[in-house]
This record gives structure tokens, C-alpha cells and sequence, in this order.
């Protein structure tokens, strides 16, 4: 019976609960629940998060053998450190001296963890989290009073790289996740699948519906109302409008802005410490659905950012779900902490005074599967070598038939070709030999990444003497790409055009390329490109560079 995994993600408009139902041989994202929190004069804001998380629970049934659950972001600090070694040992001894000097409160007030982002004989790169070990408590303790007792308790935004580990097939170079939610905006970097840092910015949807309040002198909820149904950012000067629509648009355009400027400093600070530029932008979170945002910051960032879709994951199995794809991110990240060990930010408070107390419930998860290996392992040394030992073959019989009951138990696996702990070793190793084959065969036929593909369309690009363009919008849906942008003339649309078709001797991977929308604007002429994505035509361009 596969074991239920729940992430529990805690905002501050609403609380969500993704479903992960984990087997021995794979993991399934099964359901996904979201309860917003109605605030009230009667309960404390604690109070009525305890509340909609007891409804989330009661409402959908929600039953669990793990649970875990991330502290905000808003409540959590990082930074990076290097040391002059990569012995995990010797930084779990010195981490907290290192971070004494940059930590602006009392050492014994607050609760740590690390991520290792570079492990190499004289160094190692490492992103801490703190937090307070008072707003800990109070998490901990707001969980609790709703029923719930996480097993790990992580960072708001680190588990963001779980999406890019298990999710998407991207090269070893750096990309970020912007998730912009209702009162923060979380950034996250990663390079290839390995966390590098993450930051939280106080600045997201809440502060865009508290600017049109205070701007056009209305109700918040008046407010929050128009940001959905005339509120839109573009790069583009707008028609003349009626003055609600005018103001509206104006405080968003402040807010997000003003965003910008943080993710920009994030980026340049990055690129200072680590020598490289971030490379890929994907975008997450409910204000990610404001219209004309995704357009807007590839734009001003210069670079394409691109919405994460969850519903596209390989192991998204949801038959229906009422919430908005990009709502549901963080949850599904969190959720899959619990089934992964390599590929997580390790990041875990509970520890010390606030470790998870195994003794009063079952133990789960991941736990209960390595106490149960370790036991069979045991169990299978003692009674071979008493078997050998002994030499009483009758007896020896029935310890071997214990043998394969207990690893048919254990495994679910038929008992039968189990005549002894060999046997049962040999047979595990097998199984792990078949997960592993699987494992390789899932990830080739993952397909193309976006990242690919941008990167094919780079290298088909022509020269920057023989063309000017300035893309400002990408979209990649099935074997669909479609680029927006302005070029300096109608002749650099047609060598765009060209170079992409390729040759019959140099085939790229896209094919049926069609021009359209071509129309003098202020800056140049602006186009779009229509093209299919080949996996065959990627296949001999490769080839071709090898020769």
C-alpha cells in the first residue's frame, strides 16, 4: 500500500496541501487542496490560520504517514559563507562560528540549518538559514493546535529546486525560480539541480491591492477586485482609458517595478560572487497570473521568463483540482521532500529543542522504510550464520522460510525463489537495479527543455552585424515555439528566418517556421516567429558541431 506524503504549504491569503502517494518503485502527485483564511475581528490572525488548516483537514478527508511543512520565508534568513574545506564534519563543527558575525541576534536565539552547494577538498559553499527560535515556536506550536506535527520543517522557498530536480530536464548552469505570492516574493537560485540561495523580498500581490486603495482612495476589497479584472502591466504604452483603469494599472506598475529592482540586485549579487550570470528565469506563485507580468519582466530583465506549469510534471497524476496551476508550486516542492534524499535543500529546523519526537506517533515515511531494511538485514545475518553454524538443516529450512516471509512482508514481493538470505540479498539487489534502469529510461524520455531550445535558437541566431533584434516574448507549448520581438528592419526578420530553417547539409531542430505580424513601431519592426520543435533535426546539429 503506497504511503501518503503531504506538503503542507502556510501563506498568508490562503493554505494548500499537495498529495504525494510514494511506493517502493515511484511517486505519484494524486491531489491537491487549497483553503483561504477568512480573517476576522473575533480570532487572532494565529487563530484563523489554525482554523482554515483544521477545514483544509477536515473538508477533503486528509490523512497522512508524513507531513511536512516550511516555515514563511518572511520569517527566515539566509547567507552564504565559504570555508576553507569541504569535509562535512568539520563544517558541521565550525558553521555557527562562521555565521556569529553576520547574524544581527544573539546566537542562542535562533535556529540554523546549511545547504552545501560546493564540496571539494579545500572548499565548500554554503547557504545558511536562521530563524528565530521564538517564530519557530510559534509555528510549530500554530501546526500543532491544528492536529498537525511535520516531520520536517523547512525554509519558505528552498524546496523550490525540487521542481527543478524532479520536474525539468535543464542543463548545469544557473537558473531562477521567482515565486510571487500575496505578501512576499521569494527568489530562488539554483545551479542545475543543486540549491545556491534564496531570498524573500517583502513585495508582492497584497502591496500592488494596498497601493490601488491608497491611489484611487477605495476600499482594499474594492481594490483587490479591479487588480483581477482591469489590472495589467505591458511594455507597451497603452490607450487612453478611463481614469479607475489609468490609476489602477499605475499602482501596479509601481509595485512591480519596484519588485524588479530587488530581483536585479539579487541577480547582480549572484553574478559578483559566483562569477556567472543567471541563465533562465521560471516564474511561480498567485500574482505570477497578473496579466501582462511574465511579458513584462522577460522585457526589462532581458531575459525569458517562463511559468512553471505543475501540471506538465511527469508524475502529476490529478484528476481535477479548483485551484490555479500557479498556486500550487510551493506545496508540490514541499511535498517532495518526502521523496527524495538527494536532491532536496537538506534544509530541516527541527533539530535540537525543536526535533521532531518520533516516539509519539508511528514512525513514517522514509524512517519507518530504513528502520524496517535495517531490521530485515539484521535479522537475515543472525539467522544465516546461526543457520551455517548449527548446521540443522530442518531448522535451517524453517529460518529460510522466516526469511522470505518476512521479506515478502517487508517488500510486498512473492516470497517464492527465496531459499535463503543470499537469495533475499541477491533479490534486493536486483530490484534496485531495475529502479535504477528505470529511473535512466524516465529521464531520456523526458524530451527537450526549454532551456534546449533556447539554447538552439542562440546558436541558429544570426550575427549581431547582420541582425538587431530584441525578443521580449518566448512561449514553448507542446512541440509549439513562439517568439515575439522587434528586429531593425524587415531584412533581419527574413535572416532570423533563414538562419532557423538551416541547411540540407546543417539541419536545426526547427521546422514549418512562419513569419507574421510585421509592423513599423517606434523602436524598429516589430514580428513574431511561428516554429515546430524536431528532436531529430536537434540530433544532427549536434552530430554536425561533433564533425
Amino acid at each position: 500500500m503506497p504511503q501518503r506524503v503531504v506538503g503542507l504549504d502556510v501563506g498568508s491569503y490562503s493554505v494548500k496541501a499537495a498529495v504525494i502517494h510514494r511506493s517502493f518503485k515511484s511517486f505519484e502527485l494524486v491531489s491537491f487542496y487549497e483553503r483561504p483564511i477568512h480573517y476576522s475581528d473575533v480570532l487572532t490572525p494565529e487563530q484563523s490560520i489554525v482554523s482554515a488548516i483544521q477545514a483544509l483537514i477536515d473538508d477533503n478527508n486528509l490523512v497522512w504517514d508524513d507531513i511536512i511543512s516550511a516555515v514563511p520565508g518572511e520569517k527566515v534568513a539566509t547567507r552564504l559563507i565559504t570555508m576553507p574545506f569541504g569535509s562535512i564534519k568539520k563544517i558541521d563543527k565550525t558553521v555557527a562560528f562562521e555565521i556569529e558575525d553576520y547574524i544581527p541576534l544573539d546566537l542562542d536565539s535562533v535556529v540554523f540549518d546549511y545547504n552545501a552547494s560546493v564540496l571539494g577538498k579545500n572548499l565548500a559553499k554554503v547557504m545558511v538559514a536562521y530563524a528565530s527560535k521564538t517564530e519557530l515556536a510559534k509555528y510549530i506550536s500554530l501546526l500543532n493546535d491544528a492536529g498537525v506535527d511535520p516531520r520536517i520543517i523547512s525554509a519558505g522557498g528552498v524546496d523550490l529546486v525540487n521542481l527543478i530536480h524532479f520536474g525539468f530536464a535543464t542543463p548545469d548552469a544557473p537558473c531562477a525560480i521567482i515565486d510571487i505570492g500575496h505578501t512576499k516574493t521569494t527568489i530562488t537560485i539554483c545551479r542545475g539541480k543543486k540549491l545556491i540561495l534564496s531570498r524573500t523580498i517583502p513585495i508582492a500581490g497584497r502591496l500592488i491591492t494596498e497601493r490601488i486603495s491608497s491611489k484611487l482612495s477605495i476600499p482594499y476589497d474594492e481594490a483587490a477586485r479591479l487588480k483581477i479584472e482591469v489590472g495589467r502591466i505591458s511594455i507597451e504604452e497603452q490607450p487612453e482609458s478611463d481614469e479607475i483603469t489609468t490609476g489602477v494599472n499605475s499602482a501596479i506598475k509601481e509595485v512591480v517595478d519596484s519588485l524588479i529592482v530587488h530581483i536585479k540586485q539579487t541577480f547582480f549579487a549572484y553574478r559578483e560572487t559566483e562569477n556567472e550570470a543567471v541563465s533562465g528565469i521560471y516564474m511561480s506563485g498567485g500574482t505570477s497570473r497578473l496579466a501582462g507580468i511574465d511579458q513584462y519582466l522577460s522585457y526589462v530583465l532581458r531575459q525569458n521568463v517562463t511559468s512553471i506549469d505543475p501540471t506538465m510534471l511527469h508524475f502529476y497524476k490529478i484528476e481535477h483540482s479548483e485551484s490555479h496551476p500557479a498556486v500550487m508550486n510551493e506545496a508540490i516542492a514541499i511535498a517532495l521532500r518526502g521523496v527524495s534524499f538527494g536532491g532536496s535543500s537538506g534544509i530541516n529546523f527541527r533539530s535540537g529543542e525543536f526535533a521532531y519526537r518520533v516516539g509519539k506517533k508511528k514512525i513514517g515515511g522514509a524512517s519507518r522504510r530504513i528502520a524496517t531494511i535495517i531490521g530485515i538485514l539484521a535479522m537475515l545475518g543472525f539467522v544465516y550464520f546461526g543457520a551455517e553454524y548449527c548446521s540443522l538443516s530442518n531448522k535451517n529450512k524453517e529460518m529460510n522460510q522466516e526469511i522470505a516471509r518476512l521479506v515478502s512482508n517487508a517488500t510486498g514481493l512473492s516470497p517464492e525463489g527465496i531459499q535463503s538470505a543470499n537469495d533475499a540479498i541477491k533479490l534486493a539487489e536486483k530490484k534496485e537495479r531495475e529502479v535504477k534502469e528505470k529511473i535512466d529510461k524516465l529521464e531520456m524520455e523526458l524530451g527537450i527543455g526549454v532551456l534546449d531550445i533556447l539554447r538552439n535558437i542562440s546558436i541558429n541566431l544570426p550575427p549581431k552585424d547582420k541582425a538587431k533584434i530584441d525578443v521580449y516574448e518566448f512561449r514553448y507549448s507542446g512541440d509549439t515555439v513562439v517568439i515575439k520581438g522587434v528586429a531593425d528592419s524587415p531584412t533581419s526578420v527574413d535572416e532570423i528566418q533563414r538562419q532557423l530553417q538551416g541547411t540540407n547539409e546543417n539541419k536545426t531542430m526547427f521546422t514549418n517556421i512562419k513569419t507574421g505580424g510585421l509592423s513599423k513601431v517606434k523602436d524598429g519592426y516589430k514580428f513574431d516567429i511561428t516554429m515546430q520543435v524536431s528532436k531529430e533535426g536537434s540530433s544532427e546539429q549536434e552530430k554536425g558541431k561533433e564533425k
